[in-house]
């Protein structure tokens, strides 16, 4: 909140309007909270006109934010004269620094969001897709609302979701298990002594195909996190 707060800081009031009016009701908040006086006046007047915007407007907004972005992120985005060109290889230090744009990005409406991936995309794709994996990774699971998770686990194979959790996080096997039926928690009791001898490498493909749909739902717009729920 506070990265979205210093970006907006230093915009037309109107812009930091429009990026607001996109974000859940508690990270507009705290993302408000995080404002000088007068920048936040300025900027909840200006909210009541941000519903009426085109499409298009929004996207050109989302591309004035994104530059900012861009700049906090400038050693891992600013790549085409260290790695021949757009789309040139990435070094393997900046996956750091792409996730913590990722999660920054998570935390924005959709649309605003989408635009945001597009220009970076448009910069160096590999950058771009990098970034929108690193969205949602498996241990971020425990951070999902429970209305999501729920909606999710009901899409995932009980056999693909007991080779997953095979020596997986505490936390994270709790998170799952207080989300599913009584039922389905029986089922995956019992496969979980069927897949206990699994290789790692079997775990870790069962683990990356409840990711992907993950990553469907939030490309959709369909994940909430309790980051955004609780102002964490």
């Amino acid at each position: 909140s506070q990265t979205v707060a210093t970006i907006l800081e230093n915009e037309h009031p109107q812009t930091a309007a429009v990026v607001l009016s996109e974000l859940p009701v508690e990270k507009y908040s705290e993302v408000l909270s995080f404002l000088d006086w007068g920048v936040r006046v300025s900027v909840v007047n200006r909210m009541s006109s941000c519903g009426i915007m085109s499409a298009e407007a929004k996207r050109r907004v989302a591309e004035v934010v994104c530059r900012r972005l861009e700049a906090i992120a400038s050693p891992v985005l600013s790549l085409e004269s260290k790695n021949g060109g757009p789309g040139g290889p990435l070094p393997a230090q900046s996956e750091p620094s792409l996730r913590k744009l990722a999660v920054v990005l998570r935390n924005l409406g959709k649309e605003i969001r989408d635009g945001l991936l597009g220009a970076i995309q448009g910069k160096n794709r590999q950058a771009g897709e990098m970034v929108a994996d690193l969205m949602i990774v498996w241990e971020d699971i425990p951070q999902l609302a429970d209305r999501s998770l729920q909606k999710a686990l009901r899409r995932i194979d009980v056999k693909k979701l007991a080779l997953a959790l095979v020596k997986a996080d505490n936390k994270l096997v709790q998170k799952i298990k207080s989300n599913i039926s009584e039922p389905m928690a029986a089922v995956l009791n019992e496969q979980a002594l069927l897949v206990s001898a699994y290789q790692r490498e079997y775990i870790e493909q069962a683990r990356e195909e409840i990711v992907r749909v993950l990553r469907e739902m939030n490309e959709r717009g369909e994940l909430a996190f309790i980051e955004e729920e609780f102002n964490a």
